[in-house]
């Protein structure tokens, strides 16, 4: 292989090492070429011969270690100082080099863990919070990642339990209201009665010497005063038939029309399939003693009261209705008023002991309602949307 190479390329290439020292172009031992400004060309130059100072190194490159090109070499006398200046750039360039592409990545993922951690421990002191009967929600953060989502429903979670314990303290509370105002108006009904067994017997004996004097009319109205009185002891039965609440409606109803003669008709009425269906007890003997002493005893005549129970879409629904005096419209409100705030009992005693037990059997499944227009009566309608059977 021949290769032909210009001097001045030779030349150009020499004058590109940028380390501080000499080139030297040698066949043989016989300079060829070099950039040393000292050694003139024109004469025969023996390399070997040329002066070296103590601090310059010398290299001579074949080509690993092989002369490919025969007997032509090149050979370098550079600086010491120069050679570990260029070492010393290396290391620094290495350094530089290492800063952006170590150290600001390496810092970068320090970071980003440090704020992964602090919101996984901050997730973690709510939930010990939670522990401890304490829900704090976290406050929200724009972040959408996995910890973002946990955080929301974290969130999410802990308003669900604050709801569902503020539920069911209230209804607790509830309940235990009801019961007091259950017993409240049991106390009403004992502090009303003078002897209840007295007054029994009593009337027994009565009714019995009016059958012999063949009072037939007296002894009705006495056997039903006895059969609201027996009623009226069983305390300890909260339950009864549709049956027997109209048969003591009934008993009193009689005992009205008797006290106000032709002023007062009445009427029961009731599907055949509900009678055997359990209520609370004494839920429509109240309203009806409300209809008979508040609207029909302030009419001179032509009194009626109507009871109908029976079934529609809605429920089972009970129905007093009276053609009396009616209520005042600001007394009514008043009346509903203190209802929806379950206030003690007052005026309305019988209203009131009706719909809190109610409430208290029925919770929400049970709608009571009342309206009334003065001069022309009062209506109360009971929607019971679940059936007990007897």
């Amino acid at each position: 292989m021949k290769i032909d190479l210009h001097p001045e390329a030779i030349k150009e290439i020499f004058h590109n090492v940028t380390l501080e020292g000499d080139l030297y172009l040698l066949q043989g031992n016989e300079i060829q070429y070099t950039t040393n400004p000292e050694v003139d060309l024109a004469q025969t130059a023996d390399f070997a011969a040329s002066p070296v100072s103590k601090d310059t190194i010398v290299i001579g490159e074949d080509f690993k270690g092989v002369p490919y090109l025969s007997d032509w070499r090149i050979v370098g006398r550079f600086k010491e100082s120069a050679v570990l200046e260029e070492v010393r750039k290396s290391k620094y360039f290495v350094l530089y080099l290492a800063i952006p592409n170590v150290l600001l990545p390496t810092l970068i993922i320090i970071w980003f863990s440090r704020s992964l951690t602090a919101r996984l421990v901050r997730i973690l002191k709510h939930m010990k919070k939670v522990k401890n009967h304490s829900f704090e929600t976290i406050a929200r953060q724009d972040a959408q990642d996995e910890i973002g989502q946990l955080t929301a429903e974290f969130n999410r979670m802990t308003l669900q339990i604050k709801s569902l314990i503020h539920d069911v303290y209230i209804a607790d509370i509830q309940k235990k209201e009801l019961l007091i105002k259950r017993n409240q108006s049991q106390l009403h009904a004992l502090q009303s009665q003078i002897n209840p067994h007295f007054l029994f017997n009593s009337l027994e004996t009565i009714r019995m010497r009016s059958l012999m004097k063949k009072e037939e009319e007296t002894a009705r109205i006495i056997h039903s005063m006895a059969k609201i009185f027996r009623k009226s002891l069983t305390w300890g039965k909260d339950w009864v038939t549709i049956r027997d609440e109209l048969d003591l409606v009934a008993c009193f109803l009689d005992i009205q029309k008797y006290r106000f003669g032709d002023k007062l008709e009445y009427r029961i009425e009731a599907d055949e399939s509900v009678l055997g269906l359990l209520i609370p007890k004494m839920s429509l003997q109240p309203l009806v003693e409300n209809a008979s002493i508040h609207g029909i005893e302030k009419l001179k005549e032509g009194g009626l009261i109507r009871v109908s129970v029976g079934k529609t879409e809605e429920g089972l629904v009970c129905t007093v209705q009276d053609n009396g005096a009616g209520i005042p419209p600001d007394r009514l409100a008043s009346i509903l008023s203190e209802l929806e705030r379950s206030e003690e009992m007052g005026e309305s005693v019988g209203i009131k002991n009706v719909y809190y037990r109610l409430k208290l059997y029925y919770k929400d499944k049970v709608g009571f309602e009342v309206s009334s227009r003065e001069g022309e009566g009062t209506t109360f309608r009971i929607v019971v949307k679940e059936d007990r059977e007897g």
